[in-house]
């Protein structure tokens, strides 16, 4: 007949997990793996999420600093009008303007692409947000509290 088991209380060492898991079980080892996984994934989701957006205000920029320059360019051209010499002018400046705003046009296209791009980031980090918290769930139910070590989610 077999006795009574040890708590570990009784014999001098910590209390055992009362779910009968350790910290050295294989599915607590691969729980604890997958937070790490998890952990690093949402660090490389919030580096892409960073340059996508700094590429996307960048090229935003471009094109408002085209834009306002296809708008001086405009102007300088109604204003090249009020004399019969300066219509050659105006009419360069007004093909510049043309110009400029195509190209002004052409970059606001791009920093669109570039927001979706951010939003398509930004679900990808959503998602690998949850996978750390599922991870950290299953951490929770398969190791004992003595080996979960840091199971908060990094931030951006």
């Amino acid at each position: 007949m077999v006795g009574p088991v040890p708590t570990g209380g009784d014999t001098g060492g910590p209390p055992l997990d009362p779910r009968g898991v350790s910290c050295s079980s294989t599915a607590c080892i691969s729980a604890l793996a997958a937070v790490v996984t998890a952990r690093n994934m949402i660090t490389f989701k919030c580096g892409q999420v960073a340059s996508a957006r700094s590429w996307m205000n960048t090229l935003a920029a471009i094109a408002a600093t085209l834009l306002g320059l296809a708008i001086a360019a405009f102007a300088g051209a109604g204003a090249a009008t009020a004399t019969v010499f300066g219509i050659p002018v105006a009419i360069v400046l007004f093909w510049i303007g043309v110009s400029l705003l195509a190209t002004a046009i052409l970059f606001g296209i791009f920093a669109g692409i570039a927001a979706l791009r951010v939003l398509v980031l930004e679900g990808e980090l959503n998602g690998a947000r949850t996978d750390f918290a599922a991870a950290v769930a299953d951490v929770q139910s398969s190791c004992p509290t003595s080996c979960w070590g840091d199971l908060t989610a990094p931030s951006c």
